[in-house]
């Protein structure tokens, strides 16, 4: 069961339900691997929160999963040269 999360941009919008997942990320060694794969997953449409610790190897990712799935995020994450489990 997903959390309820209300968006505020000057008018009250309806609330969407989003689904939070703990991706496991191996091969980061230093910020800028933190940097590209945060930037890259705020990039796509539906993700509202990305959370990355290099030194627990895994990223939490706040989402829509009307919007975008997981296998979209661990693709993303892949192409960027990192392993996902």
């Amino acid at each position: 069961m997903g959390i309820l999360i209300e968006r505020m941009c000057g008018v009250e919008e309806r609330c969407e339900m989003v689904e939070e997942t703990t991706i496991a990320i191996k091969g980061m060694t230093s910020y800028q691997c933190h940097s590209t794969i945060r930037s890259a997953l705020l990039d796509l449409a539906g993700v509202f929160a990305v959370e990355i610790y290099l030194d627990e190897e895994k990223g939490v990712i706040t989402y829509d999963e009307n919007k975008v799935s997981i296998n979209e995020l661990t693709s993303l994450i892949q192409r960027k040269g990192y392993d996902v489990e």
